[in-house]
């Protein structure tokens, strides 16, 4: 919101050398801190300078000082609490030995409902875990009436009331159960009338043992016969994985506008890891065409990697595709000279690849 301040300024006849100044916002947030600053220049008298705040014939006095030379300051004063938008008047009054001198000007209070939003340090927590909560409000001062915290089965196990932050920032924390439910939790920020939500998961979650690479073209000519794929699995430190891989692919066919998976797959069978940690197959092509439904399949291979560690039985799985190209081979120029000129003869290599 934009602040607009004004001046009030005033120079009575009776006091032609007097001179002051009164400045504040001209809208100002319900029940904010708002800064009142006064001058008074020039003065041949003592002077008593009152401030009021007007609204529905009840007046609070803001500012009340006996003046008796060249006058400065500010002092701050609470802005009311209001529903939406209450216009008022600060009344300004000067009283000398033989004269009173008055001035009002209008002064808006604007009720806020600012927007709340909410993030939490990670999106998945294990049970046990400490969540960090981060609340942001674009307006000062920071208000949220309540902070609830429910788990995946609607039951409350987290509140804050009335909780503030001088800051645009509120930061709180909860430290779930080891046993807690896994699924997904529930935050809602009230403020006001209006709230906010945010959500977080709550799931066991165990770093992965190894990981596996599956090394298959991404295009493959119909001219070649054969497909290499190569599978590796490596320790999350480096080393390689001892076990054995199961190689599948498949080639996806249509019926109608339904996509189906084929029941014959074509396997490399079980291949067992070498000392790098690696092993490969080579597919037969021709296992892929000479089909009476070789109409509807796919331009396409779904390669499909189950490794499993030797001891523990733990598995990873990994899938990649390979498209088909029809590409039979490319050309390829050497040796042309970067300019010549019309008419004459260009000399150079032809360079051919057949797949």
């Amino acid at each position: 919101m934009t602040i607009v301040h004004i001046s009030l300024w005033f120079a009575p006849l009776v006091q032609k050398q007097l001179i002051f100044m009164v400045t504040f916002p001209a809208v100002i947030l319900s029940g904010s801190e708002a800064k009142l600053c006064v001058s008074l220049l020039k003065l041949n008298e003592a002077l008593q300078l009152t401030v009021y705040l007007l609204h529905n014939n009840h007046n609070r006095t803001l500012l009340q000082e006996r003046v008796e030379k060249e006058f400065h300051r500010c002092s701050q004063f609470k802005a009311p609490e209001v529903e939406g938008l209450s216009v008022q008047e600060i009344r300004v009054e000067v009283r000398g030995e033989s004269f009173v001198m008055t001035e009002k000007r209008k002064v808006a209070f604007q009720s806020h409902n600012p927007e709340t939003f909410i993030q939490t340090d990670k999106p998945i927590y294990n049970p046990g875990q400490t969540g960090n909560l981060t609340f942001l409000q674009y307006l000062s001062p920071f208000q949220i009436i309540m902070v609830t915290l429910e788990d995946n089965k609607g039951n409350r196990i987290g509140q804050w009331m009335n909780v503030s932050s001088t800051i645009l920032i509120l930061q709180l924390s909860h430290q779930l159960n080891s046993e807690a439910s896994e699924g997904v939790y529930k935050l809602e920020a009230k403020t006001g009338d209006r709230s906010t939500f945010h959500d977080f998961i709550v799931r066991k979650y165990v770093l992965p043992r190894f990981e596996v690479t599956l090394k298959a073209p991404k295009e493959q000519s119909v001219a070649e016969e054969e497909l290499k794929i190569e599978v590796c699995g490596k320790y999350t430190y480096g080393k390689p994985v001892p076990g054995e891989a199961l190689l599948e692919v498949c080639q996806p066919y249509y019926t109608g506008a339904q996509l189906i998976i084929p029941l014959f797959a074509f396997r490399g069978g079980f291949l067992q890891m070498d000392e790098d940690g690696c092993a490969s197959h080579v597919f037969n092509l021709s296992l892929f065409s000479n089909s009476e439904f070789e109409h509807n399949f796919r331009y396409s291979l779904d390669i499909n990697v189950v490794m499993t560690e030797e001891g523990t039985s733990i598995s990873m799985v990994k899938s990649e595709r390979t498209s088909f190209t029809y590409e039979i081979g490319k050309a390829e120029f050497l040796d042309l000279p970067k300019n010549f000129e019309r008419d004459t003869v260009i000399e150079g290599k032809v360079r051919v690849f057949i797949f």
